[in-house]
């Protein structure tokens, strides 16, 4: 489970700025013999502010870190995106902290960066009660702690693969005999989900992903029903359609492609499946009079498209237990959807693995109290910007009773984070625009 993440120095956020998913509750470094982590972590997290204020700037990097210790010894361009500091800091360094528990074991990850590359990169285990250094790294030169138990030829291993832009943690992650801590690794890869964003490249592959998943697993097409049937979008039914996805002639043109290439290597020919020329689609049954109709997935609205894009990721992550990042998550949603998706991470029957849900949004009514209040004041965070720089603000920071509309007071200003707009110039600049076009025209 993630339990804080802290950024210094990245795009607007000049300052060390901490998003904390720990409970007020949790005092110590370790949950006590009658608690679990479970018990102390938060599961939820609403980031409000103005448009251009530095949201996404909070959480963009959780998800860029997760690509770059998968690939960085690949690929050196994931290291070096992450070093993007402020405008006004450009020469200074840019920190990355992250701490976050994995089967028991408690981990604070450092990531320091310029531009030649990683500055330090260090990482600390709590296994008991006290933090135990597992490497530190400066530059190119690593050390290992003594209760590392990573092995000494699997250390040398790691030190070969130290390039300024290539992650300690993706070297280890290549390593046959890692140690007990190599946990901390597989965290980013197996409890952190793609993180989900608002552009349409990224809602097309997600797309992609959601309707495979759908296609090939008949317990999530049950369960797409289920929800489909439950957000009250009209559909009663979904069902797996295949057609032919090649023309008949390219088709046995491939078939005796694969008997000729059988014969040159002396294999004997396997046949080409069916199968592999299907194209799976799926259908959604609505409801209407007699019969209803039939739509293919791409033929339905938008609103019912994100429904399906955003909530069979966040069941997913629910089901393993992991993190998922929604940046925009209100984007053509309905109030009542967006409190339905969000309550899943709260519900103790629903959420029985610690699954955690960060997200940006714009969504007011998630402030408000009717029927009941959507999210805890714990779990509400703004962001604001003046003069270039971005600040994250906790909602518990403020004094405020149990009785308080906290939607009202945000509009109110209470907490900042809200645009300063005016019109002013406005009337007068169309007025100029008017008279030119007259001008032209005449």
């Amino acid at each position: 489970m993630l339990l804080s993440f802290t950024v210094e120095n990245y795009r607007s956020f000049a300052h060390e700025t901490t998003l904390d998913m720990q409970s007020p509750k949790f005092q110590t470094l370790r949950p006590r013999e009658n608690e679990s982590w479970n018990d102390l972590v938060l599961k939820r997290a609403a980031i409000f502010g103005a448009n251009a204020s530095g949201k996404t700037n909070i959480i963009k990097p959780l998800g860029m870190l997760r690509n770059a210790i998968a690939s960085s010894i690949r690929n050196e361009e994931l290291v070096k995106s992450l070093y993007d500091p402020h405008k006004l800091y450009k020469d200074d360094p840019t920190t990355f902290i992250t701490e976050y528990e994995y089967k028991g074991i408690r981990y604070r990850w450092t990531l320091v960066l310029d531009k030649a590359g990683i500055v330090e990169e260090s990482l600390q285990a709590n296994a008991k009660r006290i933090w135990r250094p597992i490497f530190d790294r400066k530059r190119d030169t690593i050390v290992f702690g003594k209760g590392a138990r990573i092995p000494i030829a699997a250390q040398e291993n790691i030190n070969q693969f130290l390039k300024p832009t290539a992650l300690c943690f993706s070297a280890w992650s290549t390593i046959k005999n890692p140690g007990r801590f190599i946990g901390a690794v597989y965290w980013w890869k197996n409890k952190m989900r793609p993180p989900i964003h608002a552009s349409d490249p990224d809602r097309k592959s997600r797309h992609y992903w959601v309707m495979k998943l759908a296609s090939q697993n008949i317990n999530w097409l049950k369960l797409l029903k289920l929800i489909m049937t439950a957000a009250d979008v009209g559909i009663t039914d979904v069902s797996v359609k295949k057609e032919e996805a090649l023309s008949e002639s390219l088709r046995e043109f491939l078939i005796h492609l694969e008997k000729t290439q059988a014969k040159i290597s002396g294999n004997q020919p396997q046949g080409m499946s069916v199968a592999e020329y299907l194209q799976q689609y799926i259908e959604f049954h609505h409801e209407g009079d007699s019969d209803g109709f039939v739509l293919k997935e791409e033929d339905e609205s938008r609103g019912t498209q994100v429904w399906i894009d955003s909530i069979v990721p966040a069941l997913y992550a629910l089901y393993h237990g992991a993190l998922l990042i929604v940046d925009e998550l209100d984007s053509s949603l309905h109030p009542t959807l967006l409190r339905e998706f969000i309550h899943y991470f709260q519900d103790e029957e629903i959420n029985t693995q610690g699954a955690q849900l960060i997200f940006t949004t714009h969504d007011l009514t998630l402030l408000g109290n009717h029927p009941t209040e959507a999210l805890d004041r714990n779990e509400v965070w703004f962001v604001e910007k003046q003069q270039s720089i971005s600040e994250l603000i906790a909602l518990s920071e403020f004094s405020s009773r149990d009785n308080h509309n906290i939607e009202k007071r945000y509009l109110q200003g209470v907490f900042g984070a809200v645009p300063i707009t005016s019109s002013r110039g406005i009337a007068e600049a169309l007025d100029g625009l008017r008279a030119a076009t007259t001008e032209t025209e005449a």
